[in-house]
C-alpha cells in the first residue's frame, strides 16, 4: 500500500514492516482507506484487480464513483453513520462498477481508525468478491421457481381428487414409521390450522409435540404398535391447533406397506370436539337429573321425619336446659348435661336443615332487593365468635357499584353462613385467612369465598353437593350445609360452583341474578 496523509496533510503514515506489506499486497481480499469525504486515499492490488483499475486511477476517486447507482444511497447512509460514530462498524452486500462498466457483487465490511484522542481519522474497508456466490443463489432461485411451476401443474391435474378430500370431514394422511408425513389432504388447515406444507417441513414436532401431555404416551405406543406388530391404530386424543385451541381427534389406520425400502401407513383423523362436548354435557345433565331426583326424594322424606322429630326434640332440649339450670357448676353430672345439650342442638339443626331442604321455593312475598355485602356482613356477625377463637382473618373486596340481587334475605344469609362455616373448618390453622370477593358478571353478581385449607380431592368434587356427603370427621358435620345451600340458590335461579385442588384450598362461587331496575 502507498503512504497515507493524516487529516491535516502534514504527516504521512509509513509502512509498518516488510511482513505487513507482503500480507496486504498479496492478499486476495480488497482493502481501501477512505477519508471523511469518502475519497479513497489508499488501496491494495486485490481491490484494483476487482475493479479493473490501476492504483493511480483509484486514489483520489470517491466511493460513489465505483458504486452501482441503485446502491449508492444505502452505502452513503452507512458511511455517514460510521463517521458520526452512531455505529462502530457495518457490513453489507453491494454492487461495484468496473472500469469496463460491468457490475459485480462484493461484501463490504467497514470500521473507523481513531487517533489517541478518540477522534475519527480514517475509515477502512475490506471487500470480498461474492459475485459467483450471488449468481449461484440466483440460479438456485430460478430452479426452485421452475419446480414450483411443475408442482402447480401437477396440483391442477388433481383438482377433482383434492375436491373430494377437501369436502370430507376426515383428514387423510400418509406417514412413514418415523412420523414423517408425505401426504396430508387439503382439508387439514380447516381442521387443524396448519397447512400440509408446514406438516411436511416439521411433522413430528407439529403432531406429537402438540398432543396433550396426558395423551402423548398412549398415542406414541399405539403408533409404534401399528408398525412393529401390525395392531390397528385407533386412538382418541387431544391436540392443540395452530391458534392454540385444544381439540379432540379420532385418529385411525389399519395396516402398513413397503415403498422404496421404507414402511408407510395410510390413515385418517376427524375432529370430534363437538361430539365430546355434547357427550360431556349429556353426562352432566344426567348427573343433575339424578341429583335433583335424589334431593326431591330426600326432601319428601326429610319433611316427614323433621315434623315428627321436631316436637320431641324441643321437649328433650327444654328439659335438659332446665336440668342444667338446676345443676350447680362443679357437679359431676353437669359435663354430661352439657354434652347432651350440644348433641340435641346439633339434632335440632339437622331437623331445621331438613325442613328447609323440603321447601320447594321461597314465598314471593319474602323476596326483596338485597345488598350482597350487607347479607355477608350479617352472616359474618352470626359466626364471629367461631372465627375469633381460632384467630381466623377475613378479607373482603367488593367491586364498586355492585348491583343488588333479588331474593329471600333469611335463606341467602343461611347460604353464606354455611359456606363461611365450612371455610372456617377447612382453614384449621391459627391465623389462616378467608377471602371474600364480589364482582359484577354478565347480568349477575358473583361472590367468591376462598379458604386456606387442604383443598378437595378430585374424586370428591362431584359429590360435594350431595346430601349427607361430608369429608369432615364424624360428629363434625352433617353433610347437609352445602346441599341446602345448593338447593336454596337453585330456588333463586342462581347456582353454586366450586373450584379446588389438593393443597390449594377451595373457592366456592355464589352466582345470583342482578336486579337491573325497580321493575325487575
Amino acid at each position: 500500500m502507498t503512504k497515507l496523509k493524516d487529516r491535516n496533510g502534514s504527516k504521512r503514515i509509513s509502512r509498518d514492516a516488510e511482513l505487513y506489506r507482503a500480507i496486504v499486497g498479496n492478499t486476495a481480499i480488497g482493502l481501501a482507506v477512505l477519508d471523511r469525504r469518502g475519497i479513497i486515499v489508499d488501496t491494495n492490488p486485490a481491490f484494483c484487480r476487482m475493479l479493473g483499475r490501476t492504483e493511480a486511477e483509484l486514489l483520489g476517486s470517491s466511493v460513489g464513483d465505483i458504486t452501482f447507482p441503485p446502491d449508492r444511497a444505502k452505502s452513503k447512509r452507512s458511511i455517514m453513520k460510521l463517521w458520526e460514530k452512531k455505529i462502530k462498524n457495518f457490513s453489507m452486500d453491494k454492487r461495484y462498477v468496473r472500469k469496463d462498466g460491468s457490475v459485480f457483487w462484493g461484501h463490504l465490511e467497514a470500521a473507523l481508525v481513531e487517533n489517541s484522542r478518540k477522534e475519527p481519522q480514517y475509515a477502512y474497508a475490506i471487500i470480498s468478491d461474492i459475485d459467483s456466490q450471488k449468481k449461484a443463489l440466483e440460479n438456485l432461485e430460478k430452479i426452485n421457481k421452475r419446480y414450483e411451476l411443475l408442482e402447480q401443474s401437477l396440483r391442477r391435474s388433481k383438482n377433482q381428487y383434492r375436491s373430494l378430500l377437501m369436502n370430507s370431514p376426515d383428514v387423510v394422511w400418509t406417514t412413514d414409521e418415523f412420523g414423517h408425513s408425505t401426504f396430508m389432504s387439503p382439508n387439514l388447515k380447516r381442521v387443524y390450522g396448519y397447512t400440509a406444507k408446514e406438516i411436511y417441513a416439521d411433522g413430528a414436532k407439529l403432531w406429537l409435540g402438540r398432543i396433550h401431555p396426558e395423551d402423548r404416551n398412549r398415542v406414541t405406543k399405539a403408533f409404534t404398535d401399528l408398525f412393529e406388530s401390525g395392531r390397528p391404530f385407533d386412538v382418541k386424543y387431544r391436540i392443540r391447533r395452530k391458534d392454540g385451541v385444544w381439540i379432540w381427534l379420532h385418529d385411525r389406520s389399519t395396516k402398513t406397506y413397503m415403498r422404496e425400502g421404507k414402511r408407510f401407513a395410510d390413515g385418517a383423523f376427524r375432529d370430534i370436539t363437538e361430539r365430546k362436548a355434547a357427550a360431556e354435557e349429556l353426562k352432566k345433565s344426567r348427573e343433575q337429573i339424578v341429583r335433583a331426583d335424589r334431593m326431591a326424594a330426600l326432601g319428601t322424606l326429610g319433611a316427614g321425619a323433621a315434623h315428627e322429630l321436631n316436637n320431641p326434640l324441643s321437649g328433650v332440649l327444654g328439659l335438659t336446659q332446665i336440668l342444667l339450670r338446676d345443676t350447680p357448676i362443679g357437679d359431676k353430672k353437669r359435663p354430661y348435661l352439657l354434652e347432651m345439650e350440644r348433641e340435641l342442638n346439633r339434632c335440632t339443626k339437622i331437623v331445621r336443615d331438613l325442613l328447609e331442604f323440603s321447601r320447594d321455593e321461597p314465598e314471593k312475598s319474602e323476596l326483596t332487593e338485597l345488598s350482597c355485602p350487607e347479607i355477608i356482613a350479617k352472616a359474618l356477625a352470626l359466626i364471629k365468635y367461631q372465627l375469633r377463637e381460632p384467630g381466623i382473618k377475613v378479607t373482603q373486596r367488593y367491586a364498586p357499584n355492585l348491583p343488588k340481587v333479588y331474593g329471600n334475605e333469611h335463606l341467602l344469609e343461611q347460604v353464606f353462613v354455611n359456606i363461611l362455616t365450612n371455610a372456617r373448618d377447612a382453614a384449621g390453622a391459627h391465623g389462616a385467612t378467608i377471602r371474600i370477593a364480589a364482582a359484577r358478571g354478565n347480568g349477575d353478581v358473583r361472590i367468591k369465598i376462598t379458604d386456606a385449607g387442604e383443598g378437595i380431592a378430585p374424586e370428591h368434587i362431584g359429590k360435594i353437593f350431595d346430601p349427607f356427603f361430608t369429608t369432615k370427621a364424624p360428629g363434625k358435620g352433617t353433610g347437609l350445609g352445602l346441599a341446602v345451600s345448593y338447593k336454596i340458590l337453585k330456588q333463586h335461579c342462581g347456582r353454586l360452583e366450586v373450584e379446588s385442588a389438593p393443597g390449594k384450598g377451595a373457592t366456592f362461587t355464589v352466582v345470583l341474578h342482578a336486579v337491573r331496575d325497580a321493575a325487575s
